[in-house]
């Protein structure tokens, strides 16, 4: 398996931009998968309200993660230097639904780290429970 990177194409026209009108889209997928291909399949299965413009019609607006034009998908390699990969700010582990959503064998206060990408860009991420973030 690899582990791949999938990211809005920059600087899209406003008239053909999938994220440009979107109430709540998703920005950025990690996704392991065996190909590029498998990788963007899964990321447009889990999509959001990207590419849902009832004004276009064509195939490639409407699943932009399954389109070049639209998404770039970059498989995260350990060489590199050091450096922020993903940064996740408004996820589900901040709604304090930790639990729901935390692989079984993983608990708050675990550190996952990898290096990786084409850049040499550094994914780290520290779960945290409510306690620790300081919500309660």
């Amino acid at each position: 398996m690899k582990l791949y990177m999938l990211r809005p194409v920059k600087d899209l026209p406003k008239d053909d931009n999938p994220w440009g009108w979107a109430f709540d889209p998703v920005f950025g997928f990690v996704i392991r998968a065996e190909s590029e291909f498998g990788a963007r399949c899964w990321a447009n299965e889990n999509k959001s309200d990207e590419g849902e413009d009832i004004n276009h019609k064509e195939e490639g607006f409407r699943n932009p993660w399954l389109y070049a034009k639209y998404s770039t998908c970059v498989e995260l390699l350990p060489e590199g230097e050091e450096g922020i990969v993903l940064m996740d700010l408004r996820s589900e582990y901040q709604r304090g639904c930790e639990d729901e959503f935390l692989p079984p064998k993983w608990k708050p206060s675990d550190t996952i780290s990898l290096c990786s990408g084409e850049a040499g860009d550094v994914f780290k991420l520290v779960l945290m429970d409510s306690k620790q973030r300081g919500d309660e």
